[in-house]
């Protein structure tokens, strides 16, 4: 009975190991990837603007870029892009109120 139970208590021991071991590495490994993205310098990401608009100012929030576009009629449009894949994340195109 007690080679069983020793098996048991160095079953128990390895495992507790192994669930720390387990526990630090998702921790790293999410903390590692929640971190900022390098963006290469060496390949610009293009950025398809929607038809009939031209750019008029760019600013950088973190890891997200804002255009401002204007149309043909002088209306206001903004486009928000993911700095890292040139990808648009949102969209607003501002109407004035009848």
């Amino acid at each position: 009975m007690e080679g069983w139970l020793r098996a048991v208590k160095a079953f128990v021991v390895i495992a507790g190991v192994l669930i720390v071991l387990g526990t630090g590495t998702l921790v790293a490994l999410l903390v590692a990837r929640t971190g900022p993205r390098a963006v290469s310098l060496a390949e610009p990401r293009r950025v398809a603007l929607p038809a009939g608009l031209r750019l008029v100012r760019a600013s950088a929030t973190g890891d997200r870029v804002l255009l401002e576009l204007v149309d043909e009629h002088d209306r206001p449009h903004l486009l928000l892009v993911d700095a890292a894949t040139g990808t648009p994340v949102g969209y607003l195109m501002i109407a004035p109120t009848p």
